[in-house]
């Protein structure tokens, strides 16, 4: 029998709008998105935070782990997709920025023709996306995570040998980011820590700029660590030292108006 004689039984197809690709970059990126955009309201949590693991992505996509691993780059770095491991759960979750899709899609948008377009004005909008993907997941076969990252996408346990592995390449690009700039590598690791991430080769001479900046405002590697934990706490987008920096600034000087206020009571 050809495939042709039962393709209607393969699976459920996904929507898929080509012009997205102006905004995510790739198309897989906007593969991704246009599911994660289905799941939107479905969430387990109900807090719009979304748990996959990478079999089950790859079950409703066909999308391989190092597929869907660099779609995810590609939509953390636009600032569409948030992502944030929940530690005591073993989980990586990801959240759809709708303003910064939006924002993007309304800078993109009048260089696409018409019949391009799909229509991301507000939710009622990519509801409608919801409503043409109608994807659900069973998962199948066997993964071999290898490492980290591998691991908590995948919800397998993560070995000691993982956690050597990822300390030592987030201690590579510190070390990276310290050359030339005292000091910057020990609020990139900071950084890296909190958020589970290494940042790549591409990034760090920008990486290197934003902590020298933070550190001549005198922020150290506890205020980085501060400040994502608290932005990551409101939800916000948090990929690198730049989007913290306000916040790391902040935290820095925070103290030190507090201890002159002290000295100047002190001197009454």
């Amino acid at each position: 029998m050809k495939l042709t004689d039962f393709l209607q039984d393969v699976g459920r197809p996904i929507a898929y709008y080509p012009a997205l690709r102006r905004v995510t970059g790739s198309t897989n990126a906007t593969i991704l998105l246009c599911q994660f955009i289905y799941w939107r309201g479905k969430e387990a949590s109900g807090d719009g935070w979304l748990y996959k693991t990478a079999e089950e992505i790859e079950a409703e996509t066909g999308l391989s782990y190092n597929e869907q691993k660099t779609a995810r780059r590609d939509l953390v770095t636009t600032g569409i997709l948030q992502e944030h491991y929940a530690r005591l759960d073993h989980e990586m979750r990801f959240k759809i920025d709708l303003d910064a899709l939006n924002s993007k899609w309304g800078t993109e948008e009048s260089h696409i023709p018409e019949s391009g377009k799909p229509k991301f004005g507000n939710d009622a909008n990519l509801n409608s996306l919801n409503e043409l993907t109608e994807t659900t997941t069973e998962t199948t076969g066997a993964y071999a995570p290898r490492t980290i990252e591998e691991a908590i996408f995948a919800g397998k346990p993560v070995t000691n040998d993982m956690l050597d592995q990822k300390t030592a390449e987030m201690r590579d690009a510190a070390n990276l980011i310290e050359m030339g700039c005292p000091r910057a590598g020990s609020l990139a690791l900071a950084f890296m820590e909190e958020r589970g991430i290494v940042f790549p080769n591409s990034k760090v001479k920008g990486q290197r700029k934003a902590a020298r900046e933070m550190l001549e405002q005198g922020v150290n590697a506890k205020h980085v660590r501060e400040a994502v934990r608290e932005l990551v706490s409101k939800g916000m987008t948090v990929t690198d030292l730049y989007s913290v920096e306000k916040t790391a600034v902040n935290l820095a000087n925070k103290p030190q108006a507090q201890d002159s206020r002290v000295r100047i009571m002190e001197t009454l």
